[in-house]
């Protein structure tokens, strides 16, 4: 799997091992349990043994900067002889988003590679909703008004991951949009028990994510107001809602109120188990 030290990598990697899986993490700078991979050092791409490809995007980048690193995996996985490849990519909703142009590149680039693939379709995280969310006296402050955004925790997309990972023949040539239930941010705050103002953008101080939040503010179905997939071939799978508040919560800006705040249950998630993968 690539992206190992990233935080949806690691924890996807983190869920393979608990199902039993022989998951192997890769990264350009890797550490314990994990080796040298480098999308920029294409003699780093040695995918000999590997059965099943995690592929985790390569980060920020100029389009045809990320497109190129993604081109040099799959051909590497083609050279190799892997035999399926799972790529997480962005919702379908995020069409309009400005990083979506380089995955929905890559998902025809997986899919004209010739190897059996599964795309995953990933919803934006419960944490980026919750970063935009600041703690202000007694209650919390946020540019979001009433929008409801269908986030979803990281963790319950490295379960998803995970469990295709593991299995991949049953997931073959499917497209999954992983989402959550839309939540606004006064849901947010009632969960925490306090009271939530709504403040221009201009006032967050959250710097490029404020940006790139301002930018989804379209007319056109988004992802920040609706979990429904569209598009041929493309199933939705909302994932459970606890962990979305949870990790909504946990990513506010602080400094917290003194009072205590609820505590919330949490939904445990299985891998499946047994295949090698990287």
């Amino acid at each position: 799997m690539t992206g190992a030290n990233g935080n949806l990598g690691s924890a996807t990697l983190a869920a393979l091992r608990v199902g039993g899986a022989a998951a192997t993490g890769g990264s350009r700078t890797p550490g314990e349990g994990t080796r040298h991979l480098d999308f920029d050092d294409r003699t780093s791409l040695d995918l000999t043994g590997v059965s099943t490809l995690v592929l985790i995007s390569a980060g920020y980048a100029e389009d045809d900067q990320v497109v190129g690193r993604h081109t040099a995996l799959v051909d590497a996985a083609v050279r190799d002889g892997v035999d399926h490849v799972v790529y997480t990519s962005v919702t379908t909703a995020g069409d309009h988003l400005g990083f979506a142009p380089a995955h929905r590149a890559t998902e025809r680039l997986v899919r004209a590679s010739g190897l059996p693939w599964t795309i995953l379709r990933n919803g934006l995280y419960a944490e980026l909703f919750g970063g935009l969310l600041m703690w202000a006296d007694d209650g919390v402050e946020s540019p979001f008004g009433n929008g409801a955004l269908a986030a979803v925790a990281r963790e319950d997309l490295a379960h998803a991951a995970a469990a295709v990972a593991a299995n991949p023949a049953r997931h073959r040539e499917r497209v999954y949009d992983l989402v959550g239930t839309p939540i606004t941010a006064g849901q947010v705050a009632d969960r925490l028990g306090v009271p939530h103002r709504t403040i221009g953008l201009g006032s967050t101080g959250a710097g490029s994510s404020t940006r790139r939040q301002d930018s989804c503010r379209s007319s056109r179905p988004c992802s920040c107001r609706s979990p429904r997939a569209s598009g041929t071939g493309s199933w939705t799978a909302p994932l459970p809602t606890s962990r979305n508040f949870s990790a909504a919560r946990s990513a506010i800006h602080w400094p917290r109120p003194s009072r205590r705040l609820p505590p919330h249950g949490r939904k445990q998630a299985s891998s499946g188990s047994g295949r090698r993968l990287a």
